[in-house]
């Protein structure tokens, strides 16, 4: 289990595509994302450039199966 967003943000940055990321969540141990939605947009907004954020919409659309989501927060299963 990892706290925080250092190593998701670095991973995000070194990533040139969204199978990238993936693989290096992967190759990282990332099975899993459990996600406050309100401070993770803001964060995501704040770190992240056009070209990151919409390749975190893709892993978010095509790669992580939301498992449970209630009172703001949710979870996430990489596929």
């Amino acid at each position: 289990m990892i706290f925080g967003n250092n190593l998701f943000r670095k991973s995000v940055k070194k990533a040139e595509s969204s199978d990238m990321l993936i693989a290096e969540m992967q190759k990282i141990g990332f099975t899993h994302l459990l996600i406050r939605y309100d401070p993770f947009n803001r964060w995501v907004g704040e770190q992240f450039n056009d070209k990151e954020k919409e390749m975190l919409k893709a892993i978010f659309k095509n790669n992580l199966n939301q498992l449970f989501s209630q009172s703001g927060c949710g979870l996430f299963k990489l596929k």
